[in-house]
C-alpha cells in the first residue's frame, strides 16, 4: 500500500477522536502513526503511563518533545531527513508540536480538542521518515 494511502486510512481512522492526555494527545497521535509504519509497540508502551502534561513532559521529553521523539524514532531505525519531506514523515516544528507530513502541511492531533491542527510548513525545523 502506497504511503499516502496509509496515511489518508490512518486520518480516517482517528479524525475526530477525542483529545485525552495519556490516552489519546499529540504524542500518541505520532507514536500511533510511526507504528503503523514500522510495527513497533510506541504506543503502547507510553499509554496510560501519565495523567498530567506535566507528568508527560517529565517522563517522556524532559528535553522537549523534538528531542525525545527524534532519539526515540532514531532507534527504531527512522532516519532524520529535511525538506522537502515526504508523504507520512514525521515533522518536528518550532512550536514544540509534532506533526505527519501530508504533501502539504504538517497535520497533528491538537491539545485538548477533537479533530487534526495544521500547521503551516514554515514551523517545521525536521524530520523523520521510516525507510521503505
Amino acid at each position: 500500500m502506497r504511503r499516502s494511502d496509509q496515511l489518508a486510512r490512518f486520518l480516517a481512522d482517528h479524525w475526530g477522536r477525542p483529545y485525552e492526555l495519556g490516552t489519546w494527545d499529540c504524542i500518541l497521535f505520532i507514536a500511533t502513526w510511526a507504528g503503523t509504519l514500522d510495527g513497533q509497540g510506541h504506543a503502547a508502551d507510553l499509554r496510560g503511563t501519565y495523567g498530567t502534561e506535566t507528568a508527560g513532559l517529565a517522563r517522556l521529553a524532559p528535553h522537549g518533545i523534538n528531542a525525545a521523539i527524534a532519539a526515540r524514532l532514531a532507534t527504531g531505525g527512522w532516519e532524520p531527513v529535511g525538506p522537502p519531506y515526504e508523504v507520512g514523515d514525521i515533522v518536528l516544528t518550532d512550536l514544540g508540536h509534532p506533526g505527519v507530513w501530508d504533501g502539504t502541511r504538517i497535520l497533528a492531533q491538537p491539545a485538548r480538542a477533537t479533530g487534526l491542527l495544521q500547521i503551516h510548513p514554515r514551523h517545521a525545523v525536521s524530520g523523520l521518515r521510516w525507510p521503505r
